[in-house]
């Protein structure tokens, strides 16, 4: 597992007009050994911020995986 250090991720978690499809896919490993920690800390960011994809970007890639 990554060793993941606090540098402010959480603080972009929370501006979710900074997002982008691009930005999720490169984080989706990060946001998966966050919830895989053994630290509250870093389980909630990774619930934050996976709540915020699936908020902003889910009608986005429910169209992406039903179209041909």
């Amino acid at each position: 597992m990554r060793t993941f250090r606090n540098h402010g991720f959480s603080s972009v978690v929370k501006t979710r007009s900074s997002w982008t499809l691009d930005m999720c896919q490169l984080l989706l490993p990060v946001i998966c050994d966050l919830l895989k920690s053994k630290y509250e800390t870093y389980i909630t960011i990774g619930c934050m911020t996976l709540k915020l994809i699936m908020k902003n970007f889910s009608q986005v890639i429910k169209i992406q995986h039903y179209c041909p």
